[in-house]
């Protein structure tokens, strides 16, 4: 049975706009993130990682903004 949302994981090509997005309009906050190879933000909602930000590099357009959806279970 699915209790709930627990982060979805999205690419973006530039951080900086994906944070002023997320947090300055929506009021998210960037808080702690694991140390993974490459860049990228977690955007948190009262202390809950919410957003996983990947920055995506290179030329591939065939892959969406959305690399993946995580649901309670």
């Amino acid at each position: 049975m699915i209790h709930g949302l627990n982060h979805f994981n999205i690419q973006s090509r530039d951080l900086r706009v994906t944070e002023d997005f997320y947090c300055g309009l929506l009021g998210f906050k960037v808080g702690p993130r694991p140390p993974f190879q490459g860049d990228g933000l977690w955007l948190y909602v009262d202390g809950d990682p919410m957003i996983h930000v990947g920055l995506r590099t290179g030329h591939n357009t065939e892959m969406g903004p959305i690399d993946h959806v995580a649901l309670t279970a």
